[in-house]
C-alpha cells in the first residue's frame, strides 16, 4: 500500500493513493567506520603537532563518504572526531607525546548533547563515562 500523507499546522491528512511504477526503493545500510579505525589512529597518529600528518591519517582511514571526519589544532593540542551517526563517535587527540583514541558513551554525543567535533576531542570531552 502506498500513502501520500499532508501535514498541516493543525492537522495531518493520509489519503491512499496507487503505488509507482517499478520496484520499490531501497535504502543502502547505514555507514560503519572500519574495523580497525581505533587501531590505526592509535598507532598512526603523529607523536607531535602535526595537522597535516593528522589529516592524512584520517583521510587513510578510507571512510564511506557519508562519515565525517575532522581534524582541528586548537591551543597545542590536535582534536580528531569521525562521526558514523547520531550517538556514534570516535575522538582522539595528540597532546603531545601523548595520542589517546576514545569512543564516548553514545548519550554525550548525541544531538543536544555534546559534539562529536574536533574541539571537542581537543578538550578530552568525553573521555570517561557521565556516571
Amino acid at each position: 500500500m502506498c500513502f501520500e500523507i499532508t501535514v498541516s499546522y493543525s492537522d495531518a491528512d493520509v489519503d491512499e493513493v496507487d503505488c509507482p511504477a517499478g520496484r520499490p526503493g531501497t535504502f543502502r545500510p547505514p555507514p560503519r567506520l572500519p574495523a580497525a579505525a581505533f587501531e590505526q589512529l592509535k598507532k598512526h597518529l603523529p607523536r607531535k603537532l602535526d595537522l597535516v600528518a593528522a589529516e592524512r591519517v584520517v583521510l587513510g582511514l578510507d571512510l564511506d563518504p557519508r562519515i565525517r571526519g575532522d581534524v582541528r589544532q586548537i591551543n597545542g593540542v590536535i582534536g580528531v572526531a569521525v562521526r558514523e551517526g547520531p550517538g556514534s563517535c570516535l575522538f582522539a587527540r595528540v597532546k603531545p607525546p601523548e595520542v589517546e583514541v576514545w569512543h564516548p558513551s553514545p548519550i554525550q554525543v548525541m544531538p543536544g548533547e555534546g559534539e562529536c567535533s574536533a574541539a571537542e576531542a581537543a578538550n578530552g570531552y568525553a573521555q570517561r563515562p557521565p556516571h
